[in-house]
């Protein structure tokens, strides 16, 4: 029924903010069905339509681009991914800042990017800014610095400095352990 309410009024509503909603609502339905075909067109119409209802320098529009940089991630297009998760990174800086944790895990996309690409130097310089930033706005006990010195740990692991990579890596035990809890499937799967 949402599909043919937002066919029908494709070309009309496009600056309509229910449009929109629709949209967002039907994305999030077919994220959870994994129809990649479709989540990708409704992707692209949301940016249409966010392009016409807020500025380019919004959050609505900087979310729907950092999903576009994930879905295109997955798909392996990392051309795209890396174009969307950078403008997505600067449109949020220029919100809210480096420390808020909207800049931080847009930093964290831009790490597991490039760690998926194989391109260390780029993968170690973001993770650095993530993991100084979560460090300063969370604490070392806190998800985001696990994420970050999981990350690290690969790094150094590809890197081969093993010594570096086992030393995070115990450290990510540990914290997931405080963090998460000795039962939970969190620390049990790290």
């Amino acid at each position: 029924y949402l599909k043919k309410t937002i066919q029908i009024s494709d070309e009309k509503s496009i600056n309509d903010e229910i449009y929109f909603n629709s949209l967002i609502l039907l994305y999030e339905i077919n994220l959870n069905y994994k129809n990649s075909f479709e989540i990708e067109k409704i992707l692209q119409n949301l940016l249409k339509t966010s392009e016409i209802l807020y500025t380019k320098n919004s959050y609505d529009y900087a979310a729907i681009i950092n999903n576009l940089g994930l879905y295109y991630l997955k798909k392996e297009d990392f051309i795209k991914a890396e174009k969307y998760f950078n403008e997505s990174t600067i449109i949020i800086e220029s919100i809210f800042g480096k420390n808020d944790e909207r800049y931080i895990a847009s930093i964290s996309n831009l790490v597991r990017l490039y760690l998926q690409i194989n391109n260390l130097p780029k993968a170690d310089i973001y993770n650095q800014i993530g993991l100084d930033l979560a460090i300063k706005k969370y604490g070392k006990e806190h998800k985001e610095y696990l994420n970050s010195i999981l990350d690290k740990a690969v790094i150094k692991y590809t890197l081969g400095d093993f010594e570096s990579a086992f030393w995070l890596y115990n450290e990510s035990l540990s914290l997931s352990k405080k963090i998460y809890g000795e039962n939970s499937s969190a620390y049990s799967s790290a």
